[in-house]
């Protein structure tokens, strides 16, 4: 009873269930596609299975299916959809909750069907202007295109070359390799004869030295036996040791005795001979000249004692020295292609780095790599360096703040139309800083804005010739039949 009181009080036009604004008679808000599924000579099966009724209740502003599709031209299920034929611009379906709301939501005002609206059919306006709008967008995008063959044809093209100069930098590796033992051989045999040589000079110096240094040690045995002599009877007795003090090998009692320098000696006194040979090495640390017996002994023997100051290593004689060029040149001939062959090694790893890089399907993002692009605002300096980093300055000054590094390609549907970058510079108690960074196409490579929608979540917006595809734009606007 209640559904027939509801229906007795609904005005005619909504009980009307066919729109006649297009060709084809259909129940209204319902799309052509969905349009068999609307046979009014068959009872109406809700989609969702959820009830059948007779075809008269489509559209009479009760719902009866659970999910609304009984009524795709009333607002009476909150679930339903409205579908827009909009003839002349493009076809749009919307909540049904918008269908008589006193709003226009369709270009061809069907949704307020049941209202004295003013909307009026503005879809072939709308056609007009999107299609101008179309129109220039294919213009830009034609001349991306042209920019963007040229991008590809060089990317093409630098991937060939960076193949080829692989291969030829391989070549060069094996060729290290053929010729590495043999080098490494001529040097090792090399520093062989050059350490041999040096060796042998070494013994020769080092026996000179040790020759020089006693002679000198017996001069100044001779020069300090003279001055212990000091009644000049060609011996140096006890008593004449005992003027030297310094010689007392027990310094507590602060007494040089007589006994204590016989020790020393090993006798009353020693001649010349057994001083220098035996007694001097016992004193030689201790002993002071005094200043008196140091001059008189200096002035007569000054050309005899020269001061020792020989250098550690010889100096190598002429042969010698030849051989250790040889050395050097040998080792110079075998680190020169150690060293060619490590720059090479890395001069290959950075290429073949560069060849596995993505840079669509053409190669045309290549052109972006090795670039950076600036964008400033009022406070910081924006940088895009594709496939490498994002970063940010401030524009008074101050170290530049890492936003990420590259990571990948990361659009949706076209996963060329945006690119992320990753594990930036920390964010003081938050997370790395990193940046998404959004392609389209456009007449030249720019970087158009850059923003923070999140913490520590930069936005870039670039365009570039790289993103462009051509644009087809329809002659004629749509027409729903």
């Amino acid at each position: 009873m209640l559904r027939n009181s509801i229906i007795s009080h609904v005005s005619l036009a909504v009980l009307i269930s066919y729109s006649y604004s297009s060709k084809v008679d259909r129940p209204r808000g319902v799309s052509l596609t969905r349009n068999v599924l609307y046979d009014p000579s068959k009872d109406f099966a809700c989609f969702d299975g959820s009830g059948r009724m007779p075809f008269s209740q489509v559209n009479d502003d009760y719902c009866d299916c659970h999910d609304g599709s009984d009524e795709p031209g009333t607002s009476a299920c909150p679930n339903g959809s409205f579908h827009c034929t909009n003839a002349g611009h493009r076809p749009l379906n919307i909540p049904s909750s918008r269908v008589n709301d006193g709003i226009c939501d369709c270009c061809d005002g069907s949704d307020e069907w049941a209202k004295d609206s003013s909307c009026e059919d503005s879809c072939k306006e709308l056609w007009r202007n999107e299609h101008a709008h179309l129109l220039r967008q294919a213009a830009a995008a034609s001349r991306g295109v042209e920019v963007r063959k040229e991008y590809s044809a060089r990317g093409v093209q630098k991937k060939a070359e960076d193949k080829e100069r692989v291969a030829n930098l391989r070549k060069e590796i094996e060729e290290i390799k053929a010729n590495e033992e043999s080098l490494k051989v001529r040097k090792e045999n090399a520093e062989k004869a050059e350490n041999d040589a040096k060796d042998a000079e070494r013994v020769v110096w080092t026996n000179f030295k040790e020759k020089v240094q006693q002679q000198h040690d017996a001069r100044q045995a001779a020069n300090a036996f003279t001055e212990l002599d000091t009644n000049k009877d060609g011996s140096v007795s006890a008593d004449e040791l005992r003027q030297h003090p310094e010689l007392d090998e027990s310094a507590e009692d602060d007494e040089f005795t007589e006994d204590e320098a016989r020790d020393i000696l090993e006798a009353v006194s020693v001649e010349a001979p057994e001083f220098i040979e035996v007694t001097w090495g016992k004193i030689s640390e201790k002993f002071q000249s005094k200043p008196a017996a140091e001059t008189e002994a200096n002035e007569a023997h000054e050309e005899e004692t020269p001061q020792i100051n020989l250098p550690d290593d010889p100096v190598w004689s002429s042969d010698t020295k030849f051989i250790a060029a040889a050395a050097d040149e040998a080792r110079r001939q075998y680190d020169e292609q150690q060293k060619k062959k490590s720059d090479l090694e890395r001069d290959i790893q950075k290429l073949e780095k560069e060849i596995e890089m993505d840079f669509g399907s053409d190669e045309a993002f290549h052109e972006l790599h090795g670039k950076c692009f600036e964008l400033d605002t009022h406070e910081y300096t924006y940088k895009l360096c594709p496939f490498d980093k994002t970063a940010q300055k401030p524009k008074d000054g101050g170290a530049e703040t890492s936003l990420g590094r590259w990571g990948a390609w990361s659009g949706r549907g076209n996963k060329y139309s945006a690119m992320k970058y990753l594990s930036g510079l920390k964010c003081w108690n938050g997370p790395d800083r990193s940046t998404t960074v959004n392609i389209s196409c456009g007449d030249e490579n720019k970087l158009l804005s850059a923003s923070e929608p999140s913490r520590c979540e930069y936005k870039f917006e670039f365009t570039t010739p790289a993103a462009c595809e051509a644009i087809e734009v329809p002659d004629r606007p749509h027409d729903e039949l």
